[in-house]
């Protein structure tokens, strides 16, 4: 942490007025650059949710992934996220001196913080809004882009992401963990939204169940209605399953599974979340 630390008040030489206060503003949040960058050099695996777009007053498409081995590949077979080159975009996406930051907070035991970056690209002009979580072997996120033309054609996307460093087995009993959910509205405006995860593992039929309550639109404060998957396979160290209208894969985290974390796509939204065994 100390090393980064030193970069940033070096790049304080000869920066602006507006760049000082940027770098110094990445000071203030050095402690989450360092908590994610510390679970990114570790990871090994990367889950992507199913990634919703939506162009001008259309109605959203989306793309479906599969991952496995670590890489998630698109429905049609074409890798598109690689674990190497997403997270180390993330890591930098949280480092850069250009993004304006929320306060950093703590709830049930995990790291949340918000970032908003705004960019140009090819003509459009993009907000980007990232909603992120850490913990001590993994970390999530799940992001918001909104972009609008030359021509006044508004677009939009979101997905969201799991990494870490995954157990490599199953757990080798019944077992509780509890975390946070992050995610964003599927249907009209995509509004961020957070609830409690609660994920627990039946040694038995070798099946979870995960569960989101307390669900909360962040933009406009409303409640939202619970999520629920039932009976998910659990083999390998990892667990998956898919229908016509949902879709959650994640793994363990941690030497002795002492994390769990995953995407999903839900008929109401999109997301990832993440927890510690109880």
């Amino acid at each position: 942490m100390w090393r980064v630390a030193i970069a940033l008040v070096v790049l304080l030489i000869g920066c602006s007025e507006t760049d000082k206060k940027n770098v110094l503003e990445v000071l203030t949040h050095i402690d989450v650059v360092a908590d994610v960058t510390k679970v990114a050099t570790v990871s090994d695996s990367l889950f992507v949710s199913d990634v919703l777009s939506i162009e001008g007053a259309g109605e959203p498409s989306f793309a479906e992934y599969d991952c496995t081995g670590g890489s998630c590949t698109r429905s049609s077979g074409q890798p598109l996220f690689d674990p190497i080159t997403t997270v180390a975009q993330l890591v930098a996406a949280v480092a850069d001196p250009r993004n304006v930051r929320s306060d950093i907070r703590r709830y049930r035991g995990i790291g949340l913080a918000e970032y908003n970056l705004a960019r140009s690209r090819q003509g459009v002009a993009w907000t980007f809004s990232h909603y992120g979580a850490w913990l001590d072997y993994s970390a999530f996120e799940t992001s918001v882009a909104s972009g609008v033309t030359g021509d006044d054609v508004k677009l939009a996307t979101a997905y969201s992401l799991s990494f870490g460093k995954r157990s490599g087995t199953d757990p080798a009993g019944a077992a509780t963990w509890g975390g946070v959910m992050l995610g964003h509205t599927r249907h009209g405006a995509v509004h961020p939204l957070q609830g409690d995860a609660v994920v627990n593992f039946q040694l038995d039929a070798m099946t979870m169940d995960v569960t989101f309550v307390n669900i909360q639109n962040l933009e406009t404060g409303n409640e939202a209605p619970d999520i629920q998957f039932s009976d998910i396979p659990v083999s390998n160290g990892g667990f998956a399953t898919r229908t016509d209208t949902t879709h959650i894969a994640g793994g363990f985290y941690g030497p002795n599974h002492e994390e769990v974390g995953g995407v999903f796509t839900y008929p109401t939204a999109l997301g990832a979340f993440g927890g510690r065994k109880r």
